[in-house]
């Protein structure tokens, strides 16, 4: 196999003005993963799966200028991140009682196309309901994962509810065991026994998901194949 990983070099010309911002470009020439090593102005060429429901569908390239000030947390009970979207109950998205700031919930809450164009330009850490508290009829095996990822459409539907296309990275699997022991990194609500990843909900953390994880070992740009 030839061509399946190209690092991308770093590029002195792009803005400098906002130190956490990557030029996120997809391609189809390989896989292409950029390199970060930190959060300056970095070019990152990245092809991701066609979708995210195997096969059937027309192949997908998107390009995106991620922002990693920020980063978008998903924890919905039961879903498995298996197709090309998913549903949020739009009164536990983007709320205050739900772990997002009053300041990110009154500029962004409001699903306008500024607001929903930011939301998009922020990773992902697509999760489901924490496995500890499932009852014991419906056990689980193995460690449970989250996954790391970024929104390529948000659409508002007729009752208020919000239908979240995005792509997963499927080679950046993040123990959520690691992610309920960050809770003052990632800015949790609650604590290491009851926190945000025990109950469905959307929030937004002003938080650098990417350095964060960095330091526990974890790389998410640059996973290992």
């Amino acid at each position: 196999m030839t061509n399946d990983l190209d690092i991308a070099k770093q590029e002195s010309s792009l803005p400098t003005k906002n130190n956490n911002t990557y030029k996120f470009e997809q391609t189809g020439e390989g896989t292409n993963i950029g390199l970060a090593q930190n959060v300056t102005s970095t070019t990152v060429n990245i092809m991701l799966p066609t979708n995210n429901s195997g096969s059937g569908y027309t192949q997908n390239y998107i390009k995106k200028t991620i922002n990693t000030e920020f980063f978008n947390l998903f924890v919905i009970l039961g879903e498995q991140y298996d197709k090309p979207y998913f549903i949020v109950d739009v009164k536990r998205a983007l709320t205050v009682n739900e772990g997002t700031a009053q300041n990110i919930h009154n500029r962004l809450a409001t699903f306008s196309e500024e607001a929903k164009a930011e939301i998009m330009s922020y990773p992902c850490i697509f999760a489901t309901e924490n496995y500890r508290y499932s009852p014991p009829e419906a056990p689980h095996t193995g460690p449970q994962l989250a996954q790391y990822g970024f929104i390529t459409k948000i659409q508002q539907m007729h009752n208020g509810d919000l239908k979240i296309y995005f792509q997963s990275l499927p080679m950046c699997p993040i123990p959520q065991e690691t992610l309920n022991h960050m809770i003052t990194e990632l800015d949790l609500q609650g604590n290491e026994k009851v926190n945000e990843f025990d109950r469905t909900h959307w929030s937004i953390k002003n938080v650098n998901i990417v350095e964060e994880l960095k330091l526990k070992g974890i790389s998410l740009l640059i996973p290992s194949i």
